[in-house]
């Protein structure tokens, strides 16, 4: 059994979802939270405490389990996770994509430094209750090693790609879109938020007038993004799109681009690297050299990697990667949910 809320992200727009459905044999139980139009600090509190109140009489009221798995964020998910594991007596498993009170402070969104610190405390207390903790970084760990969690308990397992492969030539894709054959195109795909710091794409977009920047996704910054871009003829922004086309589009980029803030340092690893690395197409990184997305991207080939915020280094690193694209391999790129898996009957067998 699954308990989670409304699909709502990127767009931050509740989507429709049936509140009950049985997907691969998993009942999903969809509950309603409110979603802010934009995300902030207070918008987010809300949306979780939202969730908390609609989705703890169902979670709390499990009659028996043989371990609990709490995805974080949201932080009311591991709370949740943490409160049932403890009242049903058997193992929790937290799977965690980010930490809130990190998180926040580097992707530039005001929650205050009292409410950080108790978002803080929180996470500290679930993750040292934890069986077992996932990270999808190495960066994640040490910062939960520091917050007191035991290492003996941590397993980084990377996220994965979920795309199928391409199914349409690379011609009939640019066509479809409206690029010419021969139009150098770089893709950005994915959530357009605070954290990544996309103004840095539009602005080396100027700087490299004969390449076309492609924005595909939506996020709570896509409209400041596309103000910034009016009457730039080489900027193009996309919708979301079902997993076949994105496959499609990424294969069909000559580059594809990764950006963060520069205050987002060590932990975040986006998961559109594992797509990215799927596609085998060059990718640029705009991030720290320091942080987990470069390691990934060292991982997996010749990547270029230039100082996140630096939209010349950005432009002719673009420019540099569409006349030669250099090597790059994805690694095992779909093994993710069967790592998961393993993790979760280990500890069921250990107890």
């Amino acid at each position: 059994t699954a308990i989670t809320g409304v699909p709502h992200y990127p767009q931050w727009k509740r989507q429709p979802a049936p509140r009950v459905e049985i997907r691969n044999g998993v009942r999903v139980m969809r509950h309603s939270h409110l979603v802010p139009e934009k995300p902030s600090g207070r918008g987010r509190a809300l949306m979780e405490a939202t969730f908390l109140g609609s989705a703890t009489p169902q979670a709390l009221g499990r009659a028996n389990a043989d371990a609990v798995l709490g995805v974080v964020p949201g932080l009311s998910s591991g709370v949740l996770a943490a409160t049932s594991a403890q009242r049903l007596g058997v193992p929790l498993v937290l799977w965690i994509q980010d930490l809130m009170s990190v998180g926040a402070d580097q992707s530039g969104i005001d929650v205050g430094r009292s409410t950080s610190r108790l978002i803080g405390v929180i996470e500290g207390g679930i993750v040292r209750r934890a069986d077992r903790v996932l990270v999808p970084s190495r960066g994640m760990g040490d910062a939960l090693v520091e917050a007191g969690a035991d290492p003996e308990r941590i397993r980084v397992v990377r996220n994965w790609a979920q795309l199928p492969p391409p199914s349409h030539s690379s011609i009939e894709v640019r066509k479809r879109h409206g690029f010419a054959a021969d139009e150098p195109i770089a893709v950005h795909s994915g959530n357009m938020g605070s954290k990544q710091g996309l103004e840095v794409l539009v602005e080396a977009a100027r700087l490299a007038p004969s390449v076309t920047f492609v924005l595909q996704g939506d996020g709570g910054e896509r409209p400041m993004l596309e103000q910034l871009a009016a009457g730039m003829d080489n900027v193009r922004f996309l919708p979301s799109l079902e997993d076949e086309d994105l496959s499609d589009l990424l294969a069909a980029a000559d580059v594809l681009v990764v950006t963060q803030r520069p205050s987002v340092t060590t932990m975040s690893v986006p998961s559109k690297l594992m797509n990215y690395a799927a596609a085998a197409r060059p990718i640029v990184g705009s991030v720290d050299t320091q942080s987990e997305a470069a390691t990934v991207l060292r991982d997996f080939g010749d990547h270029r990697i230039v100082p996140p915020g630096d939209a010349e280094a950005l432009a002719n690193a673009i420019s540099e990667s569409v006349l030669s694209p250099g090597g790059f391999h994805g690694g095992e790129l779909a093994a993710g949910p069967r790592y998961v898996a393993a993790e979760i009957a280990e500890v069921v067998d250990a107890t």
